[in-house]
Parts: structure tokens; C-alpha cells; sequence
């Protein structure tokens, strides 16, 4: 898939809160990373775990994204991310509040698929925005 349309997808896939639609994205050996916390996943079942138990932290999960930025293989993306908590966080005490936060996705792509994603988000805007 060329590279306008894999990212174009994987948004479509988060918006309409489809983990299967996005984990078909990724290479069979594909990796996600939240650099916040320094998590990663690898392969499509742990792929679709993680992004499932992200999608129902939320109800009415949006990402608005900017123009991407391509350096061959890799493929940065700025977005806003808003959506409604559905549950407390740890120790956060977030049900039933509105997120906004803006991110970043650093895409590295081969053969038309998703080889690892990174996403730089910031710790501190959150938990600012569920304790206010």
C-alpha cells in the first residue's frame, strides 16, 4: 500500500475504533511503542490486545491529524487526539473526562506495511487535563 493510504487508513481504523482494521495495517512482525511509558508490542495478537484495551478507555475517540512528513521509509505525523475517558486511570481519577492532547506518530514502513510505529505523547498534559 502507498504510503498517503497506509496512513490515511490507520487513522480511519483508529477513528472508527476498528484494532483488527489497524492491526491488518502492520507487518506480521510489526511493533507499537508508547514512548511515554516505554511499552512495546509486537505482532498482530499483541497489536490487537493493546490497541483494544486503548480504544475502551475512551468513548468517542477522535484523532485529527496534520499533513504528513515523509523521509523515505519513515513517515511522521502530528495529531490531536480528543476523546471522553471511560475509566479511571491507576490512581487518576479520569472517568468521564474530556482529553485533548496533542501526539505524534512516527511510522517506519516496508513493503506497504506498518514495520513499527512510535507514539510521543506527553504524560504530564494528561494527568494535568484529569486532575484539573
Amino acid at each position: 500500500m502507498e504510503q498517503d493510504a497506509l496512513i490515511a487508513a490507520f487513522y480511519r481504523a483508529y477513528n472508527a475504533g476498528d484494532a483488527g482494521a489497524a492491526v491488518a495495517l502492520y507487518a506480521g512482525d510489526g511493533t507499537h511503542v508508547e514512548a511515554a511509558s516505554g511499552k512495546a508490542r509486537s505482532g498482530p495478537e499483541a497489536l490487537r490486545a493493546g490497541l483494544e484495551g486503548f480504544l475502551a478507555m475512551f468513548r468517542d475517540l477522535r484523532f485529527e491529524t496534520e499533513r504528513p512528513v515523509r523521509a523515505g521509509s519513515q513517515v511522521v505525523v502530528t495529531y490531536l487526539m480528543t476523546g471522553t475517558l471511560v475509566r479511571d486511570l491507576g490512581p487518576l481519577k479520569a472517568a468521564g473526562r474530556r482529553v485533548a492532547l496533542r501526539g505524534v506518530h512516527l511510522f517506519e514502513i516496508e513493503a506497504g506495511r506498518i514495520r513499527r510505529s512510535t507514539d510521543f505523547w506527553d504524560f504530564d498534559e494528561l494527568r494535568a487535563q484529569v486532575a484539573a
